[in-house]
C-alpha cells in the first residue's frame, strides 16, 4: 500500500449552521433552559473562583417584555473576560466543558435561541476587568445566507459574516453574563408569555422546592444517609419578572387527584463495578387513581445537576405497564461522572454506567407498579367494610351477613399487609401505603353503629399504623381545576393602581411579598389566591 500524505482541507459546510442556529430542538420553551444552564455553569465557576461564597448565591433573573417582544437572561456568574470573549462565544462546538463538574457539554446551546427572534445578543464581563464585551448575531442575515444555494460559505465564514463585535467600559467589579433577544418572531409568541415560561423553569431548572414541600415533607424524610447527597443537590436563585425565587411546583398534595401526600420514599442505584450512580425520591399517597394529564408534576423525572433531563415522560418506558409513571410524583438524580446529558438533553450520552443505571431504573420500576396495585386492593377492601357499614339490615340474618362480610374483609387486609412486607424495595413503601388505608378502615370501624360491628375485629387495634396521628379520606375531593396562564396580550400590571398611593420602593415591597406567597400557593389553590390579591390591592388603594 502506497502511503499518500493527506493534503486535503475539509470543508464545514454552512449547514451546520443551520442546525446549530435554526433545528436543534423543537420545543421553544427548551432555550431557557439552556440560557439557565448555561448561567447555572457561570455560576459554579464563579462559586469555584471564589466570586461567590457558594452557589445559592447565583441569581438568574429573565425579563420578559411581551409589548416590545424582548427577552433579557442576566446572571451573576464568573463571566468572560475580553481576550477570551470572541474565541468562546464564536467558535463552534469548541468548549471546554465535560458534563460532570458542569452542566453543559458542548458548547453550543448559546446559539438556540437565533431561530426565534431577528438579534441575538451576548453580553459579558468578568471581575476585575473595566471593559465588556457584546457580540450581536444577525439571524435573518444568516438565515438568506443559508438559504442561498449559490452561496458556498463554510460555517466559519457565516458566523464571520453574521456577527458584530463591540468592547466598552464597564466597572471592575462587575461580573455578569448576559442574552438578549430582540424581535422575538410572532410565530413564538408563547416565549413571551410570562406564566408558561415561568411554569416550565419550576419543572426544568435548577431550583430549590417551595417552602411547604420542603420543611414538611422533604426535611422531615430525609434519611441521614441521603443527607451528604442533598448537600450537593445544588440550585441557585431564578426570577422571572416579578415572580422571585421561583421554585419546584412539588407541594402537600396530588394536585391532579387530590391525594394527600403522607411521606417521601427515598432509593438509591449503587452499582458494585461503578459505585454510586443515582438517587431519588417519590411521594407515598393512597394511589387512589393514575394523575391526569393537566397536573404538571406528574411522573417520577430524571435530573443530571438538578437540571431535567427529557421531558416528563422519559422514564415512562422502564415501567411494565404503560400508565405505571402516571401514579407517581419524583425525581431521580443522575450522580455518577459518566452519566452525561446527550446533546439535545432528551436523555443521557450511551455510556456502561447509563446503560447500568437505565437497568437499575427498570428493575426497581419493576417493583414501584405492585405498589398502586396494593393501594387498589386496599381501597377496594376499605369500600366493602364503608358499604357494608352504611346498609340497614332488616332481619337478624341480613345483619349476621353484614357481620360476617365485614370481619372477612378486615382479616383480608390483614393479610395483604404481609404481601410486600420482605421486598427490599418496596417493602417500607408498602406499609406506609397500607397504614394509610388501615388508619382510615380503623376510623370506619369505629364509627359503625355496636350492633352492626363484627365483636372479632374490636381487639384489631393494630389494623391501621398510626400515619402522623390521623386518618387520610380515601374518597378523594375533586381537585381544582388547572388554570392555564393569560396570554401576553391578556397580561395586565394588577399592581398598576398603586402608583397613585405608595412610592415605588413599597410598591416593589409589595410585589415580592405576593411573589413569595405566589410561589408557596398550591396549583389547586391558585384562583382562590389571586382573588385575594385583587382584593388586597384594591383594600391598599384606598
Amino acid at each position: 500500500m502506497d502511503n499518500i500524505n493527506n493534503t486535503y482541507q475539509p470543508i464545514v459546510g454552512k449547514n451546520l449552521i443551520e442546525i446549530l442556529m435554526f433545528s436543534m430542538y423543537s420545543d421553544s420553551l427548551i432555550i431557557f433552559r439552556e440560557y439557565v444552564q448555561n448561567a447555572f455553569d457561570a455560576i459554579v465557576e464563579a462559586k469555584r473562583q471564589g466570586i461567590l461564597s457558594n452557589i445559592k448565591e447565583g441569581q438568574v433573573s429573565i425579563t420578559i417584555d411581551p409589548v416590545s417582544r424582548k427577552i433579557h437572561i442576566l446572571d451573576n456568574g464568573v463571566g468572560i473576560n475580553v481576550s477570551q470573549a470572541q474565541p468562546i462565544l464564536l467558535n463552534i462546538a469548541d468548549s471546554h466543558k465535560d458534563g460532570i463538574g458542569l452542566a453543559g457539554q458542548y458548547g453550543i446551546g448559546r446559539l438556540v435561541g437565533a431561530k426565534y427572534c431577528k438579534r441575538l445578543i451576548f453580553k459579558t464581563s468578568a471581575k476585575g476587568e473595566n471593559r465588556y464585551t457584546e457580540i450581536a448575531f444577525d439571524n435573518e442575515l444568516a438565515q438568506k445566507i443559508i438559504s442561498n444555494k449559490e452561496d458556498k460559505s463554510t460555517a466559519t465564514q457565516v458566523i464571520d459574516r453574521i456577527t458584530f463585535v463591540v468592547v466598552g467600559e464597564e466597572a471592575p467589579d462587575k461580573h455578569y453574563f448576559e442574552v438578549r433577544m430582540e424581535e422575538v418572531s410572532e410565530h413564538h409568541r408563547n416565549l413571551l408569555n410570562v406564566g408558561k415560561v415561568s411554569e416550565y423553569l419550576k419543572e426544568v431548572a435548577p431550583i430549590d422546592y417551595m417552602l411547604e414541600f420542603k420543611n414538611m415533607l422533604y426535611n422531615q424524610c430525609l434519611p441521614i444517609q441521603y443527607k451528604d447527597f442533598n448537600e450537593e443537590l445544588d440550585h441557585i436563585r431564578l426570577t422571572v419578572n416579578d415572580e422571585i425565587d421561583i421554585r419546584k411546583r412539588y407541594g402537600l398534595m396530588i394536585d391532579g387527584t387530590g391525594d394527600k401526600i403522607s411521606s417521601l420514599q427515598f432509593f438509591k442505584f449503587e452499582d458494585s463495578e461503578f459505585g454510586l450512580l443515582g438517587w431519588g425520591w417519590y411521594a407515598i399517597t393512597p394511589f387512589t387513581k393514575a394523575i391526569p394529564a393537566l397536573d404538571v408534576n406528574k411522573g417520577i423525572r430524571l435530573r443530571k445537576r438538578n437540571i431535567q433531563i427529557g421531558s416528563k415522560d422519559l422514564l415512562n418506558q422502564y415501567f411494565r405497564e404503560a400508565r405505571g409513571n402516571n401514579y407517581f410524583y419524583g425525581e431521580i438524580h443522575a450522580v455518577h461522572p459518566n452519566l452525561r446529558p446527550n446533546s439535545s438533553r432528551d436523555g443521557l450520552t450511551h455510556t456502561p454506567e447509563a446503560i447500568k443505571l437505565y437497568e437499575y431504573i427498570k428493575d426497581y420500576f419493576s417493583d414501584l407498579q405492585k405498589l398502586y396495585h396494593l393501594a387498589n386492593d386496599a381501597k377496594n377492601l376499605y369500600r366493602d367494610i364503608h358499604l357494608s357499614g352504611t346498609s340497614t339490615p332488616q332481619s337478624d340474618k341480613e345483619k349476621d351477613e353484614i357481620q360476617t362480610k365485614i370481619s372477612t374483609t378486615v382479616e383480608q387486609f390483614d393479610k395483604i399487609k404481609t404481601k410486600y412486607k420482605d421486598d427490599g424495595n418496596i417493602g417500607e413503601a408498602s406499609d406506609k401505603v397500607l397504614a394509610i388505608y388501615g388508619e382510615t378502615i380503623k376510623k370506619t370501624l369505629e364509627s359503625l353503629p355496636t350492633d352492626i360491628l363484627p365483636s372479632n375485629v374490636t381487639s384489631l387495634t393494630d389494623i391501621g399504623d398510626k400515619t402522623n396521628g390521623e386518618a387520610i379520606s380515601i374518597v378523594t375531593p375533586t381537585p381544582a381545576p388547572i388554570q392555564e396562564e393569560p396570554t401576553p396580550s391578556a397580561v395586565t400590571d394588577i399592581f398598576a393602581p398603586l402608583n397613585k398611593k405608595c412610592t415605588p420602593e413599597e410598591i416593589k415591597l409589595i410585589r415580592k411579598v405576593f411573589a413569595i406567597l405566589s410561589q408557596n400557593c398550591p396549583i389547586s389553590q391558585r384562583t382562590m389566591f389571586e382573588t385575594m390579591k385583587e382584593k388586597a390591592i384594591k383594600q391598599l388603594c384606598k
